[in-house]
């Protein structure tokens, strides 16, 4: 997703809801790592307190308090441009995999015997080229 886009839809969410409708959307942490817009214009906010996801009506929030993540600490977000999914870096816990047709996530870690990551501290997720 390109960044002016991202950004002016951001600045649109906030002159077009008032504040009432903005304070009934809240993040799940202020502090915001990474912003992405899916092909359907989810928008996807990495925070310090999980993964929230704004469809235009309301505010989807994926934390460790609910049990959909192991961790809140996202580092980045990336959409998956070939098939439906959202994958998220997360600070020493690894990478996680939200599937859009199923409503699920899949982890993986370092302590993982088929397809073992490096290192669970990831800093960064991008899908590279076709």
């Amino acid at each position: 997703m390109n960044t002016r886009r991202c950004l002016f839809l951001c600045s649109l969410w906030l002159l077009c809801f008032p504040a009432a409708a903005r304070d009934a959307i809240r993040l799940s942490n202020k502090n915001v790592l990474d912003v992405q817009i899916d092909a359907l214009d989810r928008v996807w906010v990495g925070t310090l307190g999980g993964l929230n996801c704004f469809d235009g009506i309301e505010n989807h929030q994926f934390t460790k308090q609910s049990g959909a993540l192991p961790s809140n600490l996202i580092n980045s977000v990336c959409i998956d441009r070939v098939e439906p999914r959202v994958w998220v870096a997360l600070q020493k816990s690894g990478v996680a995999c939200y599937d859009l047709r199923t409503g699920r996530f899949t982890y993986y870690r370092a302590s993982d015997e088929v397809h073992p990551l490096a290192n669970d501290d990831v800093t960064h997720i991008e899908q590279g080229p076709d």
